[in-house]
């Protein structure tokens, strides 16, 4: 199966071109839920959520294409990263494109409400949910991720 997204039309999202209604937003909880549960097979960790002494919620799952045959990437996995990022990016989810390196590994941000701090890591089809406490703390998490090449 071919993703949705490509570079092109990532890229050409990301400057504004295209696009009827968004689709409805994915937030952090459904992410968690669709991709992090048992089911989450591929993964080299154990899928499933912890929280880390600093408040911080963890959440390791796969996102890769499952065949299921559906047409939608939330319920069908990605097909590659650009799919995820630009699948995500118009389900209120902006990319961190300082970071990462794409398309292998793409950091993203939850943009659905105020006071939530969440960034979300693509790393061909893991899947790692931060949830962070405050802004601080997601700050500090984000210097330390690695820049893009």
């Amino acid at each position: 199966m071919a993703g949705e997204h490509d570079a092109a039309s990532v890229v050409g999202s990301m400057a504004g071109l295209g696009g009827d209604t968004p689709p409805e937003q994915v937030d952090p909880a459904k992410l968690i839920e669709r991709f992090c549960g048992d089911e989450a097979r591929g993964l080299a960790a154990d899928p499933g959520t912890t929280e880390r002494a600093d408040g911080v919620k963890v959440s390791r799952g796969w996102c890769g294409y499952s065949g299921n045959g559906s047409h939608d990437p939330i319920e069908a996995g990605f097909d590659e990263g650009y799919d995820f990022m630009g699948t995500l990016r118009e389900r209120g989810w902006k990319e961190v494109s300082a970071k990462g390196d794409w398309p292998y590994v793409i950091y993203m941000q939850w943009l659905g409400r105020p006071g939530e701090f969440v960034l979300v890591e693509y790393c061909e089809a893991d899947l790692t949910v931060w949830v962070f406490p405050d802004a601080e703390s997601m700050r500090t998490h984000y210097e330390g991720l690695k820049d893009c090449p």
